[in-house]
């Protein structure tokens, strides 16, 4: 679960990639005013590290995070 607080209700781009680049995950999200909070199951996903982006029509986000 990740927390996400947006300035005004969009719809995001949310894409997870591996190292290599190779896109994991890719869907389409809603987001409201304030905080969201989005759930993901990467339990299918092999331990390493992955980059989570966020694209909305204003901005883009990356964060970095590592499954065990």
């Amino acid at each position: 679960v990740f927390s996400i607080h947006a300035a005004a209700p969009c719809m995001a781009g949310l894409s997870v990639y591996n190292m290599a680049g190779q896109q994991i995950i890719n869907r389409t999200i809603n987001l409201k005013k304030g905080n969201n909070s989005i759930q993901l199951s990467f339990s299918y996903l092999s331990a390493g590290t992955y980059y989570l982006q966020l694209s909305t029509e204003n901005a883009i986000s990356r964060y970095q995070f590592v499954k065990q």
